[in-house]
């Protein structure tokens, strides 16, 4: 009776089992490609000269005027007692609205 051939012992990881099963194929040369530089974070600081705070109650009572100088580049930080709450800032892009997406 012919003898089978033994089979070798099971890998204990993932990465010696594909190895096991690469190697008598001649293996396999990736070639890694460079890292592209990481981004730079978005900066979130504030410049108190151009930043005005005011309450959320007068905010609302004014918020036609407020938007008005945002569009003109203003800033305002509003607030609700000592907390800040909101930022409004413009939005510096010629993108029109599409299908009235945030119109009023």
């Amino acid at each position: 009776m012919t003898e089978l051939p033994k089979q070798p012992k099971p890998a204990s990881n993932l990465y010696e089992r594909i190895r096991a099963r690469v190697d008598p194929l001649g293996g396999v040369d990736l070639e890694l490609s460079p890292r592209e530089p990481g981004r730079e974070p978005p900066c979130f600081d504030v410049d108190e000269a151009t930043v005005t705070a005011t309450d959320h109650m007068k905010a609302q009572e004014q918020w036609g005027s407020l938007l008005n100088r945002v569009e003109s580049g203003a800033e305002f930080i509003i607030t609700r007692g000592d907390m800040a709450v909101a930022r409004s800032i413009p939005v510096h892009s010629s993108a029109a609205l599409k299908n009235g997406e945030g119109a009023s």
